[in-house]
């Protein structure tokens, strides 16, 4: 897997982060400009956007939740039992914001220029994130 760093910074109202679009385009092994741009600031958008853009590659959005459980641990587990299986993960940063990174064998691409991470899981219901790109079946 590539790095990939976000180009639009987060600084709500008046810009929502590419940080989904580039761990996308990490898991993906495409370019950024071929991944749409998904969070406008609400969930619903985004969802919408990741369901529509991986349904026109012939995939679906796999979510696993996962709750009381540090960032370490799911590290551990995924490494342990995704092998092989890019996805990406979301959480929140320690500066506060919701935020997406790319997952892949064990290593953790952070789009984001500091790199710093994830820290805990999303402040709204207290869950990691994890989607994994599915083909579909007919």
């Amino acid at each position: 897997m590539i790095r990939i760093e976000q180009t639009i910074k987060h600084d709500p109202p008046h810009s929502y982060g590419n940080c989904h679009q580039a761990a996308w385009a990490m898991v993906l092994g495409v370019p950024l400009e071929q991944v749409p741009h998904m969070c406008d600031g609400t969930t619903n958008n985004l969802t919408m956007v990741e369901q529509e853009f991986l349904a026109s590659l012939g995939l679906a959005p796999a979510y696993l939740t996962f709750q009381d459980i540090s960032w370490t641990m799911l590290l551990d587990y995924l490494s342990a039992m995704c092998v092989g299986c890019p996805c990406v993960i979301g959480g929140t940063v320690p500066r506060g914001f919701g935020h997406s990174v790319a997952f892949h064998n064990g290593v953790v691409y952070d789009p984001h220029p500091s790199q710093e991470g994830l820290a805990a899981p999303h402040k709204e219901d207290g869950m990691w994130w994890v989607t994994f790109p599915v083909r579909r079946l007919a």
